[in-house]
């Protein structure tokens, strides 16, 4: 078997799965890279223990970042261990490889108060090229804000996992896991039946196929991610907000609020679908950092008189 045909049927067998398309897009694009670097070398010398260790020198000297390094060698042991597993790879060298990348720790990237009321204030009155973009971006990003859910989980919800009698929405997140986020109060309610009627009028017989996923496009087909970030870019373009405000971003603010209005931690986590507390816990890093610049700003010395 070549590199190429490994890569094709690993690839079918992501697809067969059901992993998030956003997968399946690094993946491919990840092990692309490698078998570009590999040539016409055959499976069983592009995947030796050397060839990893020299695939990994190289993209150091080619100064990519730690994440993109890690994500690549990441995509390369995932389809290593499915030829492993599926008796096309005799030797996985990922079993004897210490490739342990530390990246830099960075806080998540969320909006402050001003651009969240900023952000709130145009996706209430925006319009769009047509009416039902002004809804669908409200609906979204209000949707996004209070629940904490990704692009990918919001995009794939289908009518069937919304009660609006229970107020709860059902989530399919990452490994296939099953959680419920809530619709948390009245307002929140009634945006979802508003735009529901108006969902139901660019969904109709006359606009083809009917599709059963929550969040569509003006002409009645699902909503990709990619069309939710593009509706939010134009959104937010004058809208004063100091630079670019992304889904994730939302997720990343519905956490911190949630936190810094004393919500527990654990159950944070649950509504985030985080698998690991530890991953919850960077955003009481983001509290943190908004109390330093609280407390440092208060000028309680002043107030208090400087002693000696």
């Amino acid at each position: 078997m070549t590199l190429a045909d490994a890569i094709s049927r690993f690839l079918l067998a992501c697809r067969l799965r059901k992993l998030s398309e956003h997968t399946q897009r690094a993946y491919a694009c990840d092990l692309g890279f490698f078998r570009r670097w590999s040539g016409h070398t055959p499976l069983a010398d592009a995947l030796t223990a050397d060839a990893v260790e020299a695939w990994r020198r190289h993209l150091d000297d080619r100064q990519f970042a730690a994440t993109t390094i890690k994500r690549r060698l990441a995509a390369l042991r995932a389809m290593a261990k499915w030829l492993e597993r599926e008796g096309h790879l005799a030797d996985n060298p990922f079993r004897r490889l210490e490739l342990g990348i530390k990246l830099p720790r960075r806080l998540p990237r969320n909006l402050s108060q001003r651009d969240l009321r900023l952000l709130l204030q145009g996706v209430r009155t925006a319009t769009g090229a047509r009416p039902f973009d002004g809804w669908l971006l409200r609906f979204a990003v209000e949707l996004l804000l209070t629940t904490g859910i990704r692009i990918g989980e919001a995009c794939a919800i289908r009518l069937g996992d919304l009660d609006l009698e229970g107020r709860t929405i059902r989530i399919v997140g990452k490994g296939s896991r099953e959680r419920q986020v809530f619709l948390i109060d009245d307002q929140l309610l009634r945006l979802t039946r508003r735009y529901l009627k108006a969902r139901a009028a660019v969904t109709g017989p006359a606009t083809g196929p009917a599709t059963d996923r929550l969040l569509t496009t003006s002409r009645g087909a699902p909503a990709s991610p990619d069309y939710i970030r593009r509706k939010l870019h134009e959104a937010v373009r004058g809208s004063g907000i100091d630079g670019k405000v992304t889904p994730h971003m939302l997720r990343h603010t519905a956490a911190t609020q949630y936190l810094e209005c004393g919500v527990d931690m654990r159950f944070v986590q649950r509504l985030l679908g985080h698998s690991s507390i530890a991953t919850t816990e960077i955003y009481t890093h983001v509290s943190d950092t908004a109390l330093r610049s609280a407390v440092l700003g208060a000028g309680v010395r002043k107030r208090m008189g400087r002693g000696g």
